[in-house]
């Protein structure tokens, strides 16, 4: 075994002091990006101010110095303009009907209907006399419907009036870009736009034609609409990616709960410039009128300081705060949102993206070196692999390491990560706690003091595989989470498993391979009573909960109670740590040395397959890459200090419980 250290455990130092190099790179790029956009949705503010009786104009200044620096503002259509009175859209049942019962005081539809050319079918649209609309109206039409679907009526003395043939609801829907007036009142308030476009059926033509309409003021696109699709879905998708890119347009990249809701096409076009991609987060109206505020102040603070958010999409609040008028409530709310980002250190504006940053090649192999030495290390300690072996497998992995990096160099660094991840929980507890796997006995005094270092050392040798691992897949699409570490559930599996089988073959004398299936069939061969079955059916449900609450996205949501334990550990803590870290895992390490080194030996296995748990879910902790690396760092520093001391408490327990059952045997 000292020949593999010699060889394999510099390698491994020098890999982890690769991987922090990287580490380090991360940390400066992901403190660059501190500017967060506070967007106001244009329409929910504006009836919000009709609702209320407030003059729309007046807020806009006070909007301002309570921080927020853009409105979302959603494409013109007809049937919006409808809405505000700058036209009127008709069927031709609609006209036919009108006409037939009292007759029509516009010229041209009237001429129409008496020459019987109005059309049931057809969508006729009024335009009242200069209408600044009728010639954008016009050119879109023509555009997206083509000339012979679309025909201009005019007479000298009449309103003109627009026939297309087409569906209500595609005529009336039809985005026709922002509204200029606006747009240009906005922006002379010096308030930035968003703009809310949707997607449609388009030609490549079409692009150009959109693009040309998006005013400078306009930085940063969040597409909507009820497909849920990027502006050029399925096949134009490079093309828009291009255009923006020319017209240095932000791309809002919306954060989902469930993956399957992610917007279709934005991982294609946040890839073709990652640069230019800011995270997006809203809160609907019907959620947001379930929260309190401070609730709603916290979930926007965490977005912010734990998920790299930078673009807040906020919508008025619809119920007043204590006392205070409709205005002064969401002026508080307003201020109150930009006081807390200023407080963790980040300031407003407008959008901003983060810069590039992926490790060379080279600096991934080194990383990747090191989670093939921290293999070898632990297939030489648990099955003695020889020296000459150990070499021979470090070759071969080396060469497909280093061709996969070569011929598919993001496929093998996700592969590599991967399997870092499901190596280091392994290798920090049979080289934290080498004594558990050599049989040998505690020969110290202070129990408590061991199983305190060995949380510690244990843990600390965690952090540093998980920063390897992590180092693979560092890059700026992760950050932004264009791109996914994906396969957290078998980090969080697998490596539980193998760590019992593991110790049970570590422990088994004579012919190691044959004695160990001996135990296996021992052990399958005992009586199974009432008990074990219900303690078997509460683990499995137990487990499906872990796995279905683990990982970048949980399908079990958080609940209320769950809610307010989180918001009460950020409170007091800046960063939470994780329940599985703090209240299982560092737990259950502490209460396997310090059993281990009082000679308790027989359920010793359930505590070590939980403390393992814990090892992984640190990997899972810095696996959220989206996460900045010092919160991940704080997050897990706090999971150790509080878990150290719940296994203390947890160990007096035990020596209470132990002591109680002494006496009862000994009556």
């Amino acid at each position: 075994m000292k020949q593999h250290l010699y060889v394999f455990l510099p390698v491994l130092i020098i890999a982890s002091i690769v991987s922090i190099w990287i580490a380090y790179g991360r940390v400066t790029v992901e403190q660059g990006l501190n500017t967060v956009n506070l967007v106001m949705d244009y329409d929910d503010w504006r009836r919000f101010c009709l609702q209320n009786g407030y003059n729309l104009e007046d807020t806009l200044d006070v909007l301002k110095t309570n921080g927020i620096s853009s409105f979302g503002i959603y494409e013109d259509t007809p049937k919006r303009l409808q809405e505000r009175g700058e036209l009127t859209v008709y069927s031709g049942f609609d006209i036919l009907n009108a006409y037939r019962l009292s007759g029509t005081s516009n010229q041209i539809l009237r001429k129409l209907a008496e020459e019987k050319k109005v059309f049931p079918d057809n969508i006729y649209i009024l335009f009242p006399d200069n209408s600044p609309y009728l010639d954008k109206l016009q050119k879109y039409f023509l555009r997206f419907f083509g000339r012979e679907r679309v025909m201009l009526h005019m007479l000298p003395s009449s309103p003109s009036v627009l026939e297309i043939q087409g569906t209500y609801s595609d005529v009336v829907n039809l985005g026709i870009g922002l509204p200029e007036n606006i747009v240009n009142r906005l922006s002379s308030k010096g308030f930035s736009i968003v703009a809310r476009m949707e997607n449609r059926i388009l030609k490549e033509e079409d692009l150009n034609f959109i693009f040309q309409y998006i005013p400078p003021c306009c930085t940063t696109l969040v597409f909507s609409g009820m497909n849920n699709e990027v502006l050029g879905y399925p096949d134009l998708l490079e093309q828009t990616a291009s255009i923006m890119e020319q017209k240095n347009l932000y791309l809002g990249f919306i954060e989902v709960a469930d993956l399957e809701n992610l917007q279709k096409g934005a991982v294609t076009v946040a890839g073709h410039n990652i640069t230019r991609v800011v995270r997006v987060i809203s809160m609907s109206s019907a959620y947001q009128d379930k929260l309190k505020l401070d609730q709603i102040i916290d979930m926007w603070n965490l977005a912010v300081t734990e998920r790299n958010m930078r673009l807040l999409y906020l919508r008025p609040l619809s119920k007043p705060v204590d006392k205070m008028t409709p205005l002064e409530s969401n002026l508080y709310y307003l201020q109150l949102c930009k006081e807390t980002i200023l407080a963790s250190g980040y300031k407003t504006g407008g959008t901003e993206g983060m810069s590039y940053f992926s490790p060379p090649t080279v600096l991934k192999f080194f990383s990747g070196l090191g989670a093939i030495c921290a293999g070898i290390l632990i297939l030489a300690s648990i099955f003695q692999l020889s020296f000459k072996h150990s070499l021979l497998t470090a070759f071969v992995c080396v060469l497909a390491l280093l061709a996969g990096l070569v011929l598919a160099g993001s496929f093998m660094s996700k592969l590599c990560a991967l399997m870092a991840g499901m190596i280091f929980p392994l290798f920090a507890i049979i080289f934290g706690f080498p004594g558990l796997f050599s049989g040998t006995k505690f020969s110290g005094k202070n129990h408590m003091f061991f199983a305190l270092k060995t949380v510690w050392i244990v843990s600390f040798l965690t952090i540093i595989g998980s920063i390897i691992t992590m180092s693979m897949v560092s890059s700026t699409k992760f950050f932004l989470t264009v791109e996914r570490f994906k396969g957290v559930k078998f980090i969080m599996t697998v490596p539980i498993f193998l760590i019992i089988i593991f110790y049970i073959y570590a422990l088994t004398g004579g012919n190691k391979l044959q004695n160990f299936f001996k135990k296996i069939r021992a052990f399958l061969e005992k009586p199974v009573y009432l008990w074990q079955i219900c303690a078997i059916v509460i683990i499995a449900l137990g487990g499906v909960f872990y796995l279905l609450r683990t990982g970048n996205t949980t399908v079990v949501p958080v609940s209320d109670f769950e809610r307010n334990i989180r918001s009460l550990l950020d409170a007091l803590l800046i960063v939470r740590p994780r329940f599985k870290d703090f209240l299982i895992g560092e737990p259950a390490l502490f209460l396997t040395a310090y059993l281990w080194s009082k000679g308790h030996y027989r359920y010793l296995w359930i505590f070590l397959a939980l403390a393992c748990l814990g090892q992984a879910d640190i990997v899972d902790t810095f696996a959220h890459l989206h996460t900045p690396l010092l919160v991940s760092l704080l997050r897990v520093f706090h999971g150790l200090w509080i878990g150290s001391l719940t296994g203390f408490l947890g160990s007096l327990l035990y020596n209470i419980c132990a002591r109680g059952v002494t006496e009862h045997e000994k009556k």
